[in-house]
């Protein structure tokens, strides 16, 4: 459990450091809801309902964030530290590395 949690805190500030996960998990929901929202407005979803079509989207656009932010973006990260030997030093590399190399 230790070597977890030093590998989640070591994956939390590495995605903090990385522009893609602040770009594609922080900023791009936020302008697609501005976009959105600047179109549909205040607009019902269909004749007759009670929730907007900005109340509607929302779900898929919380789904895009977390999406962008979990399967894209730390793999990336994780991947990009790796190499750059990072992780090694913290002792809390994902798998180990092969014994003798693959032929």
């Amino acid at each position: 459990m230790k070597t977890f949690n030093t590998m989640l805190k070591t994956e939390i500030k590495l995605s903090l450091r990385g522009m893609d996960m602040f770009i594609f998990a922080i900023c791009m929901p936020i302008i697609v809801l501005v976009v959105l929202g600047s179109i549909y407005g205040n607009k019902p979803a269909f004749d007759g309902a009670t929730n907007t079509s900005l109340d509607q989207s929302f779900g898929a656009i919380a789904s895009i964030a977390i999406c962008a932010g979990g399967v894209m973006g730390l793999p990336l990260v994780v991947s990009d530290y790796r190499s750059k030997h990072i992780l090694k030093r913290f002792k809390v590399t994902p798998v180990k590395p092969p014994i003798r190399p693959l032929r």
